[in-house]
């Protein structure tokens, strides 16, 4: 992987849903997080329960691993065990063990074996630092694929589309259930019920709750403004048998969207299957029964609306980043990669432009680089995983000193910043601890470590990132008072570090 990190998986440990191995093209998603900020801008939770209450994650690297085909989600073999490798300088310090995240729930669980061997001796090179940077950039560059650029609403009205994310929707299959399941665990796909309300039943109205599974509840800002326990009462001609067999519990959809003015309670239910929108007639009436209600309801539907433009305006500008940022680093990947390696130039190497620069690394080529140079990593952390999944070498922070504070948040204005999760990197720690914030803004308890609070960045309910001062919290005092100040969005790894710096 482009993070030096091998992954080894046995041959025929890969297998479908009926576990028989799996045939053709596999595909793997990889992704690594092994930095504070990396693990911030992932909002992965870094938090386990213990004996004493909630402990923080100091981490040695965290590692999200999937396999799928034809849009199918794969997985290992009973018995099989995947390893990761990777070289570092160092081996690790006591107390690191593995974690895996249990994606119903949200909680760490042990898991995997985590080992550490020396390096085996390798080939001498005259590779330089800034050489290996440079032909490590230039393989990624070689490998990367061209972003989809297909935008918000073209996405979601396309029927290769689930959700926003490509799917095969032609794929064969000898029931409509098989069908339905084959994007039951496909990554950035969400699974949709219509499922009957048993709180009201009456033979001739037919009532029904809408469940989105919890671990791609996140996907859906705009839907999380409808009332959670919203009721919908079906408005169209379908009779309730047919209405269960055309849309009832057994059918799984991968995309949602509300029709609904504000000040109305009829409207249209829009939901998605195997690239298909259907929409179904629906009545609020059951959520509008009183005034308060209507009020409320009412105040959902425009923050609905709101956070729907919000979410297009912001997926939309994160595909035209990622189209400008390709075309512009494949342009001319020679020079992208002189340009990325710069950084680790000496003064010589500084002083030749492009086209000697690449007669001089044509010569200074790796043998046999790991982690971007041959020569840095002494021993090897092997992590042995169970299956696939998202998992953690970690091992939970010990504060040398604690206190426990009392913390308001305010904007520019004086006004609070109303947050509800906060994250906060110490000095010299590779860790991040979470915070819950009571969404007031005012009068939050948070456990710190005096002296050693590095950043701290705020997130209310809608999304919004704040960075806090952290002097106050640093200073021993029982109640402070932190200055918010609002960050522009969406923020790129560099960006938060570079906040975190100020």
């Amino acid at each position: 992987m482009s993070d030096g990190v091998r992954v080894k998986i046995p041959a025929n440990a890969i297998v479908d849903a009926q576990g028989r191995p799996a045939e053709g093209d596999v595909e793997l998603s990889y992704r690594s997080f092994n930095e504070p900020y990396e693990i911030i801008a992932s909002g992965i939770p870094m938090h386990v329960s213990t004996p004493a209450g909630i402990g923080h994650m100091e981490t040695a690297g965290m590692y999200e691993l999937y396999a799928s085909a034809n849009g199918e989600q794969l997985s290992l073999a009973e018995g099989a065990i995947i390893n990761l490798e990777r070289p570092v300088e160092q081996r690790l310090g006591e107390g690191f063990v593995g974690w895996e995240l249990n994606a119903s729930t949200g909680d760490w669980q042990p898991s995997g074996q985590v080992s550490a061997t020396p390096v085996s001796a390798v080939r001498s090179s005259a590779a330089t630092e800034a050489t290996s940077l440079y032909w490590q950039k230039l393989w990624d560059l070689e490998r990367e694929k061209r972003p989809d650029t297909t935008l918000f609403e073209a996405r979601r009205a396309s029927a290769r589309y689930c959700h926003l994310t490509p799917c095969d929707t032609a794929a064969s299959g000898n029931s409509w259930i098989r069908k339905r399941d084959r994007f039951k665990r496909l990554a950035g796909v969400p699974e949709i019920r219509v499922v009957g309300y048993k709180g009201l039943y009456d033979a001739d109205r037919i009532v029904f709750v809408v469940q989105v599974d919890n671990k791609n509840d996140k996907q859906f800002p705009d839907w999380r403004r409808v009332p959670h326990k919203a009721i919908w009462e079906y408005s169209g001609p379908e009779s309730r048998a047919m209405f269960k067999r055309l849309y009832g519990r057994r059918h799984l959809f991968q995309d949602i969207h509300l029709h609904m003015k504000t000040g109305q309670e009829e409207g249209t239910l829009w939901l998605k299957e195997n690239g298909e929108w259907l929409q179904l007639p629906v009545s609020a009436k059951w959520n509008r029964s009183s005034p308060l209600k209507v009020a409320r309801w009412d105040r959902a539907m425009v923050l609905y609306a709101k956070a729907l433009d919000k979410r297009k305006a912001r997926f939309d500008g994160d595909v035209l980043r990622s189209a400008n940022r390709y075309k512009r680093e494949h342009a001319d990947m020679p020079l992208t990669a002189w340009k990325h390696a710069r950084r680790a130039m000496n003064e010589s190497e500084q002083a030749m432009v492009l086209e000697p620069w690449r007669e001089y690394a044509a010569t200074r080529r790796p043998v046999n680089w790991e982690m971007g140079n041959a020569n840095f990593a002494a021993v090897r952390n092997t992590f042995g995983l169970d299956g696939f999944g998202l998992y953690n070498i970690d091992r939970i922070m010990k504060m040398a000193e604690q206190q426990n504070v009392l913390a308001s948040a305010v904007l520019p204005d004086g006004t609070p910043f109303q947050w509800v999760n906060a994250y906060a990197v110490l000095r010299d720690e590779n860790s991040v601890i979470t915070y819950w914030g009571n969404g007031t803004g005012t009068r939050d308890n948070l456990l710190v470590a005096p002296g050693k609070m590095k950043s701290l960045f705020l997130v209310d309910r809608d999304g919004k990132v704040a960075r806090a001062d952290v002097a106050p919290l640093n200073s021993k005092e029982p109640r402070v008072v932190l200055k918010a100040h609002p960050l522009d969005e969406p923020k790129s790894l560099d960006e938060l570090r570079a906040d975190a710096d100020r």
